[in-house]
């Protein structure tokens, strides 16, 4: 949540570029914690198959709009879904 804000407030970095810098940052991070989870017994194969597909699908779609949509398209998105999650998160517990 706050790696995109610090990439383009503190780093001057380009809408675009800080999203997908983002995505580049946190695949290593994913892989150690999915390493460690295994190592502890906490891996549900099922869980996997599940959510697997969505995330592979919905990668190649957000990459694609990226691409293609305005950076200021790309920041109001990124805004209001960052505001859904606070909403969730203050009113519905995490």
């Amino acid at each position: 949540m706050l790696l995109v804000p610090l990439l383009e407030k503190v780093m001057k970095c380009p809408v675009k570029k800080s999203h997908a810098t983002a995505i580049a940052i946190i695949l290593p991070i994913s892989i150690a914690g999915a390493i460690t989870y295994v190592i502890n017994g906490f891996f549900d194969v099922g869980a996997v198959i599940s959510v697997s597909g969505g995330c592979v699908v919905g990668g190649i779609v957000g990459a694609l709009l990226l691409k293609k949509l305005p950076s200021q398209i790309v920041g109001l998105v990124f805004s209001l879904a960052m505001l859904a999650v606070a909403v969730k998160l203050v009113f519905f517990g995490g």
